[in-house]
């Protein structure tokens, strides 16, 4: 086969061809704006509980290294951090998440706090096995 027949076969199946390029492109515009955009983030974070504090000069003891993590942990999933999140994301500026807002629940006035509660919801917090 030679370029020339090559040419020929594709233009013998130019609308096939254009079609499905059409098709494709329309319902990637559909999927982007029926599919509404989600963000993942994974990110690690040190608390390093074997050294002293660098202002009181206190060590924390083992034992109670379990319960500074799980405050750290909760601490990570309060609504003061989620908040800030909110702001930082502009969502109360977004007419489309008022718009849903009052369609979920038109009793409650506070916006931002549901807006945070969604994220507290989908944050999860793992410690690692096996570390200090």
């Amino acid at each position: 086969m030679n370029i020339i027949q090559f040419l020929r076969i594709l233009w013998a199946y130019r609308l096939l061809a254009v079609a499905t390029t059409v098709a494709m492109v329309i319902g990637s515009i559909i999927a982007v704006i029926v599919v509404p955009p989600s963000y993942e983030a994974k990110t690690r974070v040190l608390l390093n509980v074997l050294k002293p504090d660098p202002v009181t000069g206190q060590v924390i003891p083992s034992t109670a290294s379990k319960m500074f993590v799980s405050t750290q942990i909760e601490l990570i999933r309060d609504y003061g951090v989620a908040g800030q999140a909110v702001d930082a994301l502009g969502w109360l500026s977004k007419p489309e998440a008022l718009q849903n807002y009052k369609a979920v629940s038109p009793q409650d006035n506070d916006l931002r706090r549901s807006l945070a509660q969604r994220i507290i919801e989908r944050t999860k917090v793992d410690v690692p096995m096996n570390t200090n």
